[in-house]
């Protein structure tokens, strides 16, 4: 596990809880966002899966922006509930 229970990241902005699961490139987590008094998930790619400049890294990294994107065009479709 990359993240202990109990870690503030982000300038302190989430409290890491729990491992919520993870795979062969990210460990994802539930956070408490301080700010919000809110619960998310946030995904971390894995230190191991990859050096700079590597394709391994590039491919890994570009999956992970395309997921992001992907979550943010379904944020803003309001067929789509939030939860």
């Amino acid at each position: 596990m990359l993240l202990q229970p109990g870690t503030h990241i982000l300038n302190g902005k989430y409290r890491i809880e729990r491992l919520l699961g993870e795979g062969a490139s990210a460990e994802v987590y539930l956070v408490y966002q301080e700010e919000l008094g809110d619960e998310q998930a946030l995904k971390v790619l894995k230190r191991e899966i990859g050096g700079k400049g590597s394709t391994e890294i590039t491919k890994y990294r570009d999956r992970f922006r395309l997921e992001g994107r992907l979550q943010a065009q379904l944020r803003r479709n309001t067929r789509v509930l939030q939860v």
